[in-house]
């Protein structure tokens, strides 16, 4: 799947035979998902809000995702696991030049509200 020249790889579990290596975004949504979200965006006019916290966003691809389809202003992505965004993720964040509109926490717990709450006031 490809928004612009961005690469989107729906996957459901890590392969490591992977024809496209690390030159895409890893997406935890089937084919049939993201072809229903894709229909359902197509048939609404605009989204109506400026900005997007996303929790649990598994690789980060569907953080990049939403930002292509939606178009916020800024989209902040929060997940539980322990490590940094990708190469991939960080061209596309340079390319695009929204370093500040698009900002991926890591190693933080939804449960968290005092953490949540941290981030959502600084951004």
């Amino acid at each position: 799947m490809m928004y612009d020249e961005w690469v989107f790889r729906l996957q459901h579990s890590i392969n490591d035979s992977w024809e496209l290596g690390g030159s895409c975004f890893l997406f935890y949504k089937t084919k049939n998902l993201a072809d229903q979200y894709s229909k359902y965006l197509a048939g609404v006019p605009a989204f109506p809000f400026n900005n997007i916290m996303e929790l649990g966003i598994w690789d980060g691809g569907s953080a990049a995702f939403w930002f292509e389809c939606l178009r916020p202003a800024k989209l902040v992505g929060v997940d539980l696991q322990n490590k940094s965004d990708s190469p991939y993720f960080l061209q596309y964040l340079k390319k695009r030049n929204i370093q500040d509109r698009l900002k991926i926490y890591w190693n933080t717990d939804q449960a968290d509200s005092n953490r949540l709450l941290e981030i959502f006031d600084r951004e």
